[in-house]
């Protein structure tokens, strides 16, 4: 299987959009259920950082705009699991943006 490059992730200012309308609102309903929610403040912040490469914040934006959408793999309704698919969707972001860094 091919590794993807993140280096060549595409930016897309209308998930920006999505992500900044939908993610606090999103973040205070999961507070305290999700364990990964400081982590996904922190890409957040680090999405809208303007010194954050486009190529990572199209990643970023995408990761984020899964976590805050209401049709997801797994349900997030779904007790125990709900979330499993957006925790998966969180590390490989942050597994591809640390080797996009690499070097850097």
């Amino acid at each position: 299987m091919k590794d993807f490059d993140v280096t060549k992730a595409k930016y897309d200012p209308k998930q920006e959009e999505q992500v900044k309308k939908g993610f606090f609102n999103k973040v205070k309903s999961t507070a305290g259920k999700v364990p990964f929610v400081k982590d996904a403040v922190a890409m957040y912040y680090c999405a809208i950082d303007p010194e954050t490469p486009l190529y990572a914040k199209g990643v970023a934006f995408g990761a984020l705009a899964y976590f805050i959408s209401p049709l997801d793999a797994i349900s997030d309704v779904i007790p125990m699991l709900g979330f499993t698919d957006d925790a998966g969707e969180k590390e490989w972001t942050d597994i591809h943006l640390q080797r996009g860094n690499a070097g850097r």
